[in-house]
């Protein structure tokens, strides 16, 4: 192509450019490319000696300095990142850096990073200061971080992988951890100041202190030992319960494991155990045979046994009355979420209190004896919690990384409403948690969930539902968004969300980690556009430039807000155009404040920057088919000169072309050859009125602001 530099000075300049280039051949010609670096010496045709400095070796480069922070991190992993510095503030997780890291992640319990780099500073150091940091770089690989808490502040104690050995590290420096399992530690947990952790044929408390372990041997059926299911740990509310799914079950209570091995109230086939509050445990069992028509992706199916008391516990001790009674209280509050709230409360108290409902039932209004009778139907026939199984299909959908479990039911379930009404939910998806009361998954969740497909994960509050065509997508409440685009589908496994709120996934295949940080903008080039219709009105803009919609009334939509227009303050709904020049050369595009001059914008790019001119030469896909117009925004060229088009350039001062064509965007760009106008409002967003009652509103910044993401429909946002 022809790109030309114009040199638009008097005789003068030019004849002191003659004299430049005469001056020497080894200016290149173009003074703007001076701080390119220097071309090679050329080798000499004459034999090099030693000392030549043709053949001199060069200096090695410094090696980088050593790996402390999470930006040093993020730019040893991610080369393309420019931010030097995460912001002050968060940006919209949808806005969110991608960032693929190669190095060992482990995300511990207090919610920091433990990235492993053999560039990181030693390690006595890194534990020395780590109260202090959430991001920890070190040498070594951990696979488990217990904090200590005491008077002198937080400390950690680190497990560590070293070859096939496991090695405990501490602010007093290190030792061999005796023991050697199968240990699963992306489930390991700290209960009080012990490690609760699967372990191999069975299940193992860890004291990292002394150095010592208490494993209980859970073993599989011989029809299962050479694909064993999984082990469960749960905490009950004195001690643990542990168990192989359709296998034994053990406790541990007083530093020791007792096998649950009666086999008239602990069959050896237990898939979940639920402690509920008052010492007892609802037992989920295998049944003796499947469901007809269960599907064959599935598990067996699950029968709920009835309520069982054998974890020697004194109920009347388990049980705090008064607080059972302001709990009884509130089921007849008039805030129907109360209501819900206390109902939910008490179902996960077992036997222990049947007799203080039946007590109080009589004393209660109508609502409130509705809600106990609820409760107290549990005693004939076995609930989850407030829903009552209709079938014997439920199923195992899934684990959660916090301990929990999801079943599934075809059948579904019956739900309480007070006295004797009950709602039918079928199917039905029913998360059981630790420290929750159990409940059905929000149905935005669930609605196009299959069994044996679809994947659900929680943290704390949040929920994230996964499946092979889909990906990760987060639970928004009315609409589900994907965490990831197709290209990143590869990291399907969600490990959880750290301390400063970055999500964390991992691709199993590669052991990399995706984390979605969003503390990083994007540096994705992207155009969001909220395109809004006025039924039966108009739009345009005001004399302060911002947009404008009227239906009746007129509003302007400033900085966050619709603001309501005055009965005597203009619209403006087209623009008085100058003159045309009779050339596209001379058709002035943008001129702005430090006097740059843009022109053309169909064929070529032009500007004037006081006395020398430049001409850009557009690349086949950005030539225009119209008239153009070109807005700077955001530090970018936005250049529209094609109906659905909108093409968005960097300058590149010093390089062999002015200008670099960075992006182009079509999706949600109108495809319209005569807006009334585009201009750039206040708030810096790019603005097109056009079809008299339509706004393109833009945002050139590459995200949209969260008071602005509220204003807009689930579908465009």
């Amino acid at each position: 192509m022809d790109r030309r530099v114009h040199n638009q000075g008097d005789i003068r300049a030019k004849a002191i450019v003659g004299m430049l280039l005469a001056a020497s051949t080894a200016i290149i010609a173009g003074v703007y490319l001076h701080n390119r670096p220097a071309p090679e010496p050329v080798a000499s045709t004459q034999p090099a000696t030693a000392t030549s400095p043709a053949t001199a070796p060069r200096p090695a480069p410094p090696p980088d300095p050593p790996a402390v922070t999470w930006m040093d991190v993020v730019h040893r992993n991610n080369k393309s990142v420019a931010t030097t510095q995460p912001l002050n503030f968060p940006v919209d997780l949808r806005d969110a850096a991608r960032l693929i890291v190669a190095d060992p992640v482990y995300l511990c319990p207090r919610g920091d990073l433990w990235v492993t780099r053999a560039d990181a500073e030693p390690t006595p150091g890194i534990i020395k200061n780590a109260a202090r940091q959430q991001v920890h770089v070190l040498r070594e690989q951990v696979l488990f971080v217990q904090w200590n808490f005491t008077g002198g502040g937080a400390s950690p104690v680190l497990v560590v992988r070293e070859g096939d050995n496991l090695i405990r590290l501490d602010r007093n420096g290190r030792e061999p951890i005796p023991f050697r399992r199968q240990y699963d530690w992306a489930r390991a947990f700290t209960w009080l100041d012990k490690v609760l952790v699967p372990a191999g044929d069975g299940a193992s408390v860890i004291d990292l202190h002394a150095l010592t372990e208490t494993h209980v041997p859970l073993p599989s059926s011989e029809a299962s030992a050479a694909d064993p299911s999984p082990i469960r740990i749960v905490l009950d509310p004195r001690g643990v319960l542990a168990w192989r799914v359709n296998g034994p079950a053990a406790r541990f209570l007083d530093g020791k494991w007792s096998p649950l091995n009666d086999p008239a109230a602990w069959p050896p086939r237990v898939v979940e155990l639920i402690p509920m509050l008052d010492g007892s445990v609802v037992q989920l069992l295998r049944a003796p045979r499947p469901a007809a028509g269960l599907d064959a992706a599935m598990q067996e199916s699950i029968e709920l046994a009835s309520t069982s008391l054998a974890l020697g516990i004194d109920a009347s001790a388990a049980v705090d009355e008064p607080a059972i009674l302001k709990l009884v209280g509130q089921l007849s509050d008039d805030d129907a979420k109360l209501r819900d709230a206390a109902s939910a409360e008490l179902s996960r108290y077992g036997p222990a209190i049947w007799s203080i409902l039946s007590r109080e039932r009589p004393r209660q209004p109508l609502e409130g004896q509705g809600r106990i009778d609820e409760l107290l139907a549990s005693q004939a026939r076995p609930k989850l919690g407030r829903l009552s199984p209709v079938s014997d299909d439920l199923q195992t959908a899934g684990y959660l990384r916090d301990g929990g479990v999801v079943l599934y039911s075809s059948a579904g379930v019956e739900v309480g409403r007070g006295g004797n009404e009950t709602r039918l939910e079928a199917p039905a998806w029913i998360a059981i948690r630790p420290g929750r009361s159990v409940r059905l998954l929000p149905p935005r969740l669930v609605a196009d969930a299959q069994p044996g497909k679809t994947r659900f994960e929680a943290w704390g509050d949040e929920w994230i539902v996964n499946d092979d065509l889909s990906g990760p997508r987060r639970n928004m409440g009315n609409h589900l968004m994907p965490l990831i685009n197709e290209d990143l589908r590869r990291f399907d496994t969600f490990q959880g969300i750290d301390a400063r709120g970055r999500w964390l996934l991992r691709d199993t295949q590669t052991s990399e980690t995706l984390v979605i940080d969003p503390f990083i903008a994007d540096e994705t080039p992207r155009l969001p556009v909220w395109s809004i219709t006025v039924a039966e009105g108009a739009t345009g803009w005001n004399d302060q430039d911002w947009p404008v919609q009227k239906s009746g009334g007129a509003w302007a939509l400033a900085e966050d807000r619709w603001q309501v227009m005055k009965d005597d303050e203009p619209m403006r709904t087209y623009v008085i155009e100058d003159a045309p020049a009779t050339t596209p050369a001379e058709t002035v595009l943008l001129t702005e404040a430090d006097g740059t001059t843009w022109f053309d914008g169909e064929t070529h790019l032009r500007f004037r920057r006081g006395e020398v001119g430049t001409d850009y030469e557009l690349p086949p896909e950005a030539l225009g088919s119209g008239h153009a117009t070109l807005i700077r925004a955001a530090g970018r060229l936005f250049l529209f000169n094609s109906p659905g088009r909108v093409l968005r350039f960097r300058e590149t001062p010093g390089s062999s072309e002015p200008l670099k064509l960075e992006a182009v965007f079509t999706q949600g760009v109108p495809l319209t050859d005569e807006p009334a106008r585009i201009w750039l409002d206040p708030a810096g967003r790019i603005v097109m009125a056009y079809g008299q009652n339509k706004l393109a509103i833009m945002f050139p910044e590459g995200r949209v602001p969260p008071s602005i993401a509220k204003m807009m429909p689930a579908e465009q946002e």
